[in-house]
């Protein structure tokens, strides 16, 4: 089965996420097989690995966990750590030359058709035709 999944996948990768789909359910793998899989799909076509992952927990989602760690070991610098760690941040001793940048949004024009709400016709009310 694997080889089978790495042959195709290598043969056509736009079509990753539906051969994962279909290994996984054509075999009723358990969390072990789907982790092969998807590594299988994986070392094929290495640019497919976010797709195939995510089809593999789509179709059973109980193999998170293994899917996720299996990312986390093929792909351990995948993620930003500049962002989310502290390492990143600039230290006290970096701030005294910086320069602090004030944007101003600036004054809209009136004349713009987006700075006034649109204006509906009022609604006509009917004349009451008992009346003179």
């Amino acid at each position: 089965m694997l080889e089978i999944v790495e042959s195709e996948v290598q043969a056509n990768p736009n079509c990753a996420c539906e051969i994962v789909k279909t290994a996984i359910t054509a075999s009723d793998a358990d969390v072990a097989l789907v982790t092969a899989i998807v590594e299988a799909a994986i070392t094929a076509a290495p640019d497919c690995m976010r797709i195939a992952s995510q089809c593999a927990i789509a179709t059973m989602p109980e193999s998170v966990a293994s899917v996720q760690a299996l990312l986390a070991k093929l792909d351990p610098n995948s993620g930003n750590e500049e962002l989310y760690s502290s390492k990143g941040a600039k230290s006290a001793k970096n701030t005294k030359n910086t320069k602090v940048v004030v944007v101003v949004d600036p004054v809209p024009n009136p004349l713009d058709r987006f700075y006034f709400p649109p204006i509906y016709p009022l609604p006509v009310s009917k004349v009451n035709p008992g009346c003179c």
